[in-house]
């Protein structure tokens, strides 16, 4: 049997954990997955079968020089009205990064290639009907805005089984 192992790199952002959770484990079947709350950097990333030591030490070249930040979200997004997420204030600082990893491992493009721009998001759910996607939406407006630090970049695999999904490697960013 093939390995259906996946990879990604990740900001997690468990101080969103509180307010998501709930919303995310009926909507997101990645949180199902053992995926936490986060923004997704590059997806789908290195076969987990081939990191090893030179493509962790590519990884961790991504954070050099690149510094802590608080994060803050503060609206709501769509993606054809099929995937609710949440929008941070300030994109630039993930979307460098999206870029760097991008430079770094040009052989993974974000999402495979298939969208033109690459827009950073933190996903509420997907897939459900557009009813519960918004009334999560309306859950979640009173608490927002939204606030966590990013602190680390993390490498994470796993598959569609319950809890599969977990960090290989984590790369602190710079004070």
């Amino acid at each position: 049997m093939a390995d259906e192992r996946e990879s990604a790199v990740v900001v997690e952002l468990p101080e969103l954990d509180a307010v998501l959770d709930d919303h995310r484990l009926a909507l997101d079947p990645s949180r199902r997955w053992g995926m936490p709350a986060h923004l997704t950097l590059l997806y789908p990333f290195v076969p987990p079968a081939s990191v090893d030591r030179a493509v962790v030490s590519r990884f961790e070249g991504v954070s050099k020089g690149l510094r802590q930040f608080d994060a803050e979200f503060d609206d709501f997004g769509w993606f054809a009205y099929k995937v609710l997420w949440l929008a941070p204030s300030r994109p630039e600082p993930f979307e460098i990064m999206i870029s760097r990893l991008t430079d770094a491992f040009p052989e993974f493009p974000p999402y495979g290639g298939v969208f033109d721009e690459v827009v950073p998001h933190v996903t509420i759910g997907e897939g459900g009907a557009p009813e519960l996607l918004r009334t999560a939406m309306d859950a979640i407006r009173p608490q927002l805005p939204l606030k966590s630090s990013v602190t680390s970049l993390s490498l994470m695999t796993g598959t569609t089984e319950p809890g599969s999904w977990h960090v290989v490697e984590r790369v602190a960013l710079g004070k």
